[in-house]
């Protein structure tokens, strides 16, 4: 293991006041990106190594870098991993460094930050010797992602959705990656669901999915007004026959709505007493039993959650197993009028508080609906302000495009429906890639991605990002993956983030150049090569540098390349 360079408040300094290009290509330079770097972060960097606090005054940018980087791979950003940094920046040798890595952290994340600060980084930089650099243009125009955006409503009974209708769905609204699906129960409201129906409801899910689709699923004994739904131990006998189906096909379920609950499974008006406290607890226990781990629940009330969890959760809470962090909302008038018809309370200041409850729940669990039109129109909050302003407030992910249409038209006359369009749930934006040039056979190698969320959401459901080497000679054989342990779902609605991966060159890779690429598969092992399912970077083609979305490989090539020696 090679030693670290041994000047600690010149290797800082350095970092500080390099030029901009080495802050491009050196992966180390992360800690200083996103604004001017300057000879003061130097210092308070030191600083930052010798005590874990910084000096009133530093650069926000070094405060929230220095404390990004998970290097001992713990799951959290804490001082623990800042000291590791110190240490190579003090000037400890390889095997002190390794040291201070705790017994369930990783070697290579030693070496990774070690090779990022090992006495050349700079120079190779400039140079352009030993690294490679890139900046990508960010796009304007509307994507195709999973789990996000306007969503389509091809019948008001999914079990019985034809090839036909989603076929018809998916080639007139070509940006469109979700249905809703209403499994409607009405006619076993008094009787246990036959097997027949539900092989039909894992059949629709099939259909579904060959066609690319993913779900907002809503289970309903009704799709009318009378609202007939059923008595309480019979729909727990059917959460509990519809458990199977559920979780084996997990994989396209974006978010489950509560349902089961009066008129339209909308959660109100109850036939058969539901909305009891006692009930609604019963359904809410029953369903997050079901559902796996890795999805979310919505409820349609925001004063049902207030009730369980007075506090709405925080970035703690976020991606953890208590109730706040796994029920989120959804509201089928949103914006509609004063108190959302309903959604709401009546009472203003209750309305208030509950409006905060709900932006802030939404900050860590998905959240989405429809507009409606409520009886009282001149209340709609219609106009492009209203939308852009509640839009972010809610961290808005999904929203019906067949209703109401009166938002929509007024959203395309005032010119703000592509901006909606484009900004429900994330929008994630490559800012620049970072790799080695060369690279030897057995080598453990790194790479920084520059990354940005331009949605008004998160990501919600998990699944991971890669940079992939594909073989330019042969780029049907299966690319070499570097890898990372920084969680996706954490970027937050416009913020950027400077990502660290790391991987090894096989013993047995074929010499030669293998083209650098981004991509964000789907988590799922059913889904993951499905190109339609990988997250599209919202960046620009640009051929004169080689920079281009590939449809096929559901992946970003960045016109990078590394040469296998």
């Amino acid at each position: 293991m090679p030693a670290v360079c041994h000047r600690s408040a010149v290797v800082a300094i350095a970092l500080a006041i390099a030029p901009l290009a080495v802050h491009a290509a050196c992966p180390f330079s992360v800690l200083h990106s996103g604004a001017a770097a300057s000879p003061r972060d130097g210092l308070h960097l030191a600083q930052f190594a010798r005590t874990q606090t910084l000096p009133a005054g530093a650069s926000a940018h070094v405060a929230k870098h220095i404390t990004q980087l998970d290097i001992n791979a713990d799951g959290i950003y804490d001082a623990s991993d800042s000291l590791i940094i110190a240490r190579a920046i003090a000037g400890y040798r390889g095997a002190a460094l390794v040291a201070g890595i705790p017994a369930r952290g990783s070697r290579s994340n030693g070496t990774a930050i070690q090779s990022f600060i090992d006495g050349g980084c700079a120079a190779d930089t400039a140079s352009g010797t030993k690294w490679g650099s890139t900046a990508l243009t960010e796009s304007s125009g509307a994507i195709r992602n999973p789990e996000r955006g306007f969503y389509a409503f091809p019948t008001a009974s999914f079990v019985t959705v034809t090839d036909s209708q989603l076929n018809n769905t998916r080639n007139n609204n070509p940006n469109t990656s979700l249905l809703v699906a209403i499994v409607r129960l009405d006619d076993y409201r008094n009787q246990t669901l036959p097997q027949a129906f539900l092989d039909s409801v894992n059949a629709a899910f099939e259909r579904a999915r060959v066609r690319g689709f993913k779900l907002l699923l809503r289970f309903a004994y009704n799709y009318t007004d009378d609202g007939q739904d059923a008595p309480i131990d019979r729909v727990l006998e059917h959460i509990g026959q519809l458990a199977p189906v559920v979780q084996a096909n997990a994989d396209i379920i974006s978010v489950w709505q509560g349902g089961f609950i009066g008129k339209w499974g909308e959660m109100h008006s109850s036939s058969n007493g539901l909305n009891t406290p006692e009930n609604e607890a019963a359904i809410r226990d029953a369903l997050l039993g079901v559902l796996p781990a890795n999805r979310f629940l919505q409820w349609r009330y925001p004063n049902d959650l207030i009730a369980w969890d007075a506090s709405p959760g925080d970035e703690t809470d976020a991606f953890g197993s208590s109730r706040k962090a796994r029920i989120g909302l959804y509201n089928d008038c949103f914006m509609s009028n004063d108190t959302d018809v309903g959604t709401y309370s009546s009472d203003a200041t209750a309305r208030a508080a509950q409006r905060v409850y709900a932006a802030a729940r939404t900050a860590i669990t998905p959240f989405g609906g429809e507009t409606c039109n409520a009886s009282n129109p001149e209340q709609q909050r219609l106009t492009c302000s209203a939308i852009l302003a509640e839009g972010p407030q809610f961290h808005l992910t999904y929203l019906n495009r067949q209703y109401y249409t009166g938002f929509h038209d007024r959203w395309i006359a005032d010119g703000c429906f592509g901006t909606v369009e484009n900004s429900m749930g994330y929008r994630w934006v490559l800012n620049s890639v970072a790799v080695p040039r060369v690279a030897n056979r057995s080598e453990a190698i790194n790479a920084s991605v520059s990354i940005k969320n331009a949605g008004w959401a998160r990501l919600y459901n998990s699944r991971p990002l890669q940079v992939q080497l594909v073989s330019r000679a042969n780029p049907s054989n299966a690319p070499i993956l570097l890898t990372t342990a920084w969680d996706p779902r954490r970027l937050k609605p416009t913020e950027t983030d400077n990502v660290l991966f790391a991987g090894t060159i096989p013993a047995g890779a074929a010499p030669g150049i293998y083209d650098v690429f981004v991509a964000s598969p789907d988590a799922s092992s059913t889904l993951a090569t499905r190109a339609d399912y990988a997250i599209r970077f919202a960046n620009s083609d640009a051929g004169a540098s080689g920079q281009s979305w590939d449809a096929t490989r559901g992946a970003f090539k960045t016109g990078l390349s590394i040469t296998v020696e």
